[in-house]
């Protein structure tokens, strides 16, 4: 019952109480040694103030009685010698005054009500008769009487001497036992003081041992197996036993703690052995996640990036194809200039010497049958690198095509990656290797619609180039056409030279006009054919700008797809 209600009592009480019953027990220890140290110096007083001034003053008394005892016998021996009689009364009445002045100083000292009140009122009534007594025999031996004298003093008044020395004596008796009985008093009080002293000692000691194992085994100890436990806990330690749950004071409260933070370090741990599951299901689920995104971005991207690079390649072919045949165009551009320069020679020849005329129609007919073929071929090379440059543009076109659905697949590729990215921030630590891997695609996929930007601008630069050569190839076409009809028409003159000679001055002007006007054409066809060159090999570096383009654009969706795998 006591062990029970002390450990449902708070420590701050049990502390104040412990601590409140050892000032009690020490005051009243206190106390009650004050109280007798007081006894004991009021016993103390009255013997130090009383019986020994009592002992000392009936001593006097006594002294005084027996002095004046002297002085009446004395004075009879006077008065029988008659040496010193006038000086008899004078010293009897001085002994007289010291009985009466030690009687009064001691009668100051006399306690009413008690023994030795009535001794000293004994001794006040016996001694005038005493006095008188004296005086008496004094007169008998002044009056001769010696022997009746001597009768008086050894008898009456020696009888009442003896009086007054049996009550100065049983007054010393009195205060004699009266002191005996006060120190004997005091030394029971001293006595009972070192009784209660030392009991109070012992008992505050024990008291105090008993307050001390108290607090000790009941505050400390269960203290420190609390700290032990906490400090167990602190380590990890969640096997630790953990009592004293059921006390009532504060004890009982850090013990309860104590069961909260094992049950939290419990349930910490089941959480963690949670979160590893759910951390290694969510890794399985983002590996399977990923390597399923890398095999959609695989088969939707790779067919795209092959389709781009055969697409590129055949681009690069057909520019190169379209190159040569500008070269090949400007090359006879060239030599189609160089006859017609060669026919103009020719008609001037003709106008200046007329016996050269058949030899001159000739060459004129040999060279305009040259140009006439030069110009067909020019035309037909012309309509070929035409058809070359719309086949290049419709390229351009399903590139850019291409480039487009890349730049889609880009943008689809950076909204999975966000997407990805929300679903790790929300994930919090156990997404954060998913988040790496989302923040790499997305890296990956803006790479991917900038290079597809950069290619998107280079084949709309193709096909401004294409057009631009479209344009050229058929101005070379329709001026190759023209030269065509002139060479006919060149043709059909030197025809009519054989006819008739008085035209040869008219067909030479003829003729001289036409090579003029074939000269100048064959000069726009060499122009147009260096420009359809220059367009060709502009278009050939695009084609393989696109082509190492896509070869960037394959190695980084196979460097994007072996992270994504690797994640």
């Amino acid at each position: 019952m006591i062990n029970s209600l002390w450990r449902n009592i708070s420590a701050r009480v049990k502390i104040i109480a412990a601590f409140s019953v050892l000032l009690v027990v020490v005051a009243g220890l206190g106390a009650l040694s004050l109280t007798q140290m007081a006894k004991m110096e009021e016993t103390a007083a009255i013997i130090s103030k009383n019986r020994l001034p009592s002992v000392y003053r009936a001593s006097l008394l006594r002294a005084s009685v027996n002095a004046y005892r002297n002085a009446e016998a004395n004075g009879i021996l006077a008065i029988a010698a008659n040496f010193g009689a006038e000086q008899v009364e004078d010293d009897m009445a001085k002994a007289a005054a010291k009985v009466d002045e030690a009687l009064a100083t001691y009668r100051k000292l006399v306690d009413a009500g008690t023994e030795h009140e009535k001794l000293m009122a004994e001794f006040a009534a016996a001694w005038p008769a005493f006095r008188q007594s004296a005086l008496d025999t004094q007169d008998i031996a002044r009056s001769g009487n010696m022997t009746g004298a001597m009768n008086a003093f050894n008898n009456g008044d020696a009888a009442a001497r003896d009086k007054l020395i049996k009550i100065v004596a049983k007054d010393l008796d009195y205060n004699l036992a009266a002191a005996a009985r006060e120190q004997a008093a005091e030394e029971d009080i001293a006595s009972f003081s070192r009784k209660i002293v030392g009991g109070a000692m012992v008992f505050t000691v024990a008291l105090a041992l008993a307050v001390g194992g108290a607090l000790l085994f009941g505050l400390l100890t269960p203290l420190r197996r609390a700290i032990d436990a906490l400090q167990k806990l602190a380590k990890g330690d969640s096997s630790v036993d953990i009592g004293g749950d059921e006390r009532g004071d504060e004890i009982g409260a850090l013990a309860q703690a104590l069961h909260v933070f094992k049950a939290n370090l419990l349930h910490s741990r089941e959480l963690e052995t949670e979160a590893d599951a759910a951390r290694a299901s969510q890794e399985a689920q983002r590996r399977a996640v990923a390597a399923q995104l890398a095999e959609k971005f695989e088969a939707s991207v790779s067919g795209i990036v092959s389709g781009v690079s055969r697409a590129a390649e055949e681009f690069q072919s057909t520019a190169r194809i379209m190159s040569d045949s500008a070269a090949e165009a400007a090359t006879q551009a060239a030599a189609v200039a160089t006859a017609s320069e060669a026919s103009s020679g020719n008609i001037g020849s003709v106008a200046s010497a007329t016996e050269q005329l058949s030899y001159s129609v000739r060459e004129i007919d040999e060279q305009v049958r040259q140009s006439q073929q030069i110009a067909q071929e020019s035309a037909e090379q012309a309509e070929r690198t035409d058809a070359r440059m719309r086949e290049l543009a419709a390229a351009a076109e399903k590139i850019g095509g291409i480039v487009n659905v890349i730049s889609d697949i880009a943008g689809q590729t950076n909204m999975l990656a966000l997407n990805a990215t929300i679903e790790a921030a929300r994930a919090g630590e156990a997404g954060r290797g998913f988040a790496v891997v989302a923040q790499e695609v997305k890296g990956l996929a803006e790479q991917t619609a900038r290079s597809t930007a950069e290619i998107g601008a280079q084949i709309t630069d193709i096909q401004a180039t294409s057009h631009r050569a479209s344009e050229t190839i058929t101005a070379v076409v329709r001026a190759t056409e023209r030269a065509a009809a002139i060479a006919q028409s060149i043709a059909a003159s030197v025809s009519q030279q054989g006819e008739a000679t008085r035209e040869i001055s008219a067909n030479v002007q003829e003729a001289s006009s036409g090579a003029r006007q074939v000269t100048d054409n064959i000069g726009g066809v060499l122009q147009a054919a260096r420009e359809s060159s220059s367009a060709s090999n502009q278009i050939l570096a695009s084609a393989g700008e696109l082509a190492s383009q896509a070869g960037l654009l394959r190695a980084e969706v196979d460097a994007f797809l072996a992270s994504i795998r690797a994640a």
